[in-house]
């Protein structure tokens, strides 16, 4: 009777881990906490080593454009965590007040966004890889 109770004991706490560890995957997998932030800003430098103090993971530098005045526009983006975003937004507007900050939630099965964008300068028009701007 013991042994059996022993056994009944093992396959009990086997299922609850299997289970807690399928649920700590899902919950690391949510498409909800997972988000893109895009960084256009002038200070590249300076906000790659920022965001790198703060987080421990390095900015991905996409171009660096010189714009019409003769100043060099940074192109970068991080991959973030939801609870991250507002934290790393007042980082970014502490270096640079005219940094534009994208976030864009990802999808989990291949890591591009669904379409849905919160921008830090109000949402902006829909344009083609050419700047074409789309008529609705």
């Amino acid at each position: 009777m013991r042994h059996e109770l022993m056994i009944y004991d093992a396959v009990f706490y086997a299922i609850v881990l299997a289970t807690s560890f399928i649920a700590g995957y899902r919950l690391l997998n949510v498409r909800s906490l997972n988000r893109m932030m895009r960084i256009n800003t002038r200070h590249g430098d300076i906000m790659e080593e920022a965001v790198k103090r703060e987080t421990g993971r390095n900015l991905v530098r996409f171009a660096s454009i010189q714009s019409g005045d003769r100043a060099v526009m940074h192109r970068l983006q991080l991959v973030i965590y939801r609870l991250e975003e507002l934290t790393l937004r007042d980082l970014i507007h502490s270096i640079d007040p005219d940094a534009i900050v994208d976030v864009v939630p990802m999808d989990r099965e291949n890591g591009e966004n669904d379409g849905n964008t919160r921008h830090s300068l109000g949402k902006p028009p829909r344009v083609s890889k050419y700047g074409n701007v789309f008529n609705k």
